[in-house]
């Protein structure tokens, strides 16, 4: 079943996204892996009570999608897709 994030979700979404920033520093990755945290409990408030933020759960939650428009941290990447400037930007994360 996949359903809008809730603000109560927030523990086991905070899960998942250690499993995935441990996954990416272990391969060597950079992303999520920052001073700030990102993403961080504050990211994913602003995600849910922007209904950007969905999971995925088989009796439990076991993925999340974050479904956003125009997302900034795009903003600045060389690339012919910025072209167009109406897209969707998809951020998931699966538990491990």
């Amino acid at each position: 079943m996949i359903r809008k994030a809730e603000l109560k979700d927030i523990d086991k979404i905070m899960e998942i996204i250690k499993d995935a920033k441990d996954l990416l520093k272990s391969n060597g990755s950079k992303q999520w892996n920052t001073k700030d945290g990102y993403p961080n409990k504050d990211t994913i408030k602003t995600d849910i009570s922007n209904n950007w933020l969905y999971l995925y759960e088989e009796e439990q939650i076991k993925g999340i999608i974050a479904i956003l428009g125009h997302d900034e941290n795009y903003d600045e990447i060389n690339g012919a897709w910025l072209d167009n400037k109406e897209y969707l930007s998809l951020h998931p994360e699966f538990a491990s």
